[in-house]
């Protein structure tokens, strides 16, 4: 058969990456006029097969692998052999990104990592993605399938509830050059970048690590969360998970607001949407001309007013 799979992982029902990917699987479908499928690989995974099966489609709960990226590749590749997508769409996270190419090349298909544009035309797949930074984007055209492609988050909106889901167990063993040892769970974080509708970011301009508790504030004004440039990673002001930008994290935020950011093409590269506020005392900075809005001042300054204005809106 002939179908478009959508691939989550987790202990839950499928997160908004995953639930992103999930309607993408049905809108694109209903296109291509073929069903939908979508393959819960987390541990347990029959929380996230139930919870896809609510939006009326075909949820695998796959077990017999370790969850790591070489099982999942070996699971993923036999749900290919089994259901013969045409497209597999994964979330755009770290791991979405490893997944994507390997599943690619041990299907024979074709990889398209951090997609921003997914359509189909003419009866054909045109997938967009960033190139060059993201100072262009690329249309491509799989001419080799599946296509597997890892999407950028808001790529599409989640998938809504819908009649007639079922939830079918399937048993895939894989072995693996990988042993899991131990697993460490994750520092818990205030909200994850790429799911937050405001972004608060903080760079080299900052001048130091106590900078950044007036960005946590002027975040929690804003209802955001708090992200960081390289140069402010690089300086342990912030933690490597709160990076953005080419070799960090790319977020889709409807505001997102550069704090001491010079505005290089790399830290760029991580912003695929929204309205930019540059916060900068250098009025020069390359960061103004992606700018849509902008302050030209000390940010110790400007961020304790901000945040007094917002509240005196508020109150």
């Amino acid at each position: 058969m002939s179908a478009v799979l959508a691939v989550g992982w987790g202990d839950g029902a499928p997160d908004r990456p995953g639930s992103e990917a999930l309607g993408g699987a049905v809108a694109l479908a209903a296109q291509l006029g073929v069903p939908a499928l979508y393959a819960s690989l987390g541990d347990p995974p029959e929380p996230g097969a139930e919870a896809a099966a609510a939006s009326g489609v075909r949820a695998l709960a796959v077990r017999g692998g370790a969850g790591d990226v070489e099982s999942l590749t070996a699971q993923i590749a036999a749900l290919i052999e089994e259901f013969s997508p045409l497209l597999v769409l994964l979330a755009g996270d770290d791991r979405g990104g490893q997944l994507a190419p390997r599943v690619a090349a041990r299907a024979g298909g074709v990889g398209v990592n951090n997609a921003t544009f997914v359509e189909v035309r003419d009866g054909r797949l045109h997938v967009t993605r960033p190139v060059f930074g993201g100072k262009a984007l690329c249309r491509l055209v799989p001419l080799r399938f599946p296509a597997v492609v890892s999407l950028r988050s808001r790529t599409f909106e989640p998938a809504v509830a819908a009649p007639g889901g079922s939830v079918e167990s399937r048993l895939v063993v894989v072995e693996t050059r990988v042993r899991v040892i131990e697993r460490t769970p994750a520092a818990p974080e205030d909200g994850r970048l790429e799911d937050a509708r405001v972004v608060v970011s903080g760079g080299r301009g900052m001048g130091g690590a106590e900078a950044f508790s007036g960005l946590e504030k002027l975040a929690g004004a804003l209802g955001g969360v708090v992200g960081a440039s390289l140069a402010a990673v690089d300086e342990g002001w912030a933690p490597p998970s709160r990076q953005i930008g080419l070799t960090g994290k790319v977020v889709s935020p409807e505001l997102y607001v550069a704090v001491g950011i010079s505005g290089a093409s790399q830290h760029l590269a991580g912003l695929a949407s929204g309205v930019i506020l540059a916060i900068n005392n250098n009025a020069k900075a390359p960061i103004f001309e992606s700018a849509q809005l902008g302050l030209v001042g000390d940010a110790k300054l400007l961020v304790p007013a901000l945040i007094s204005a917002l509240q005196a809106a508020r109150g």
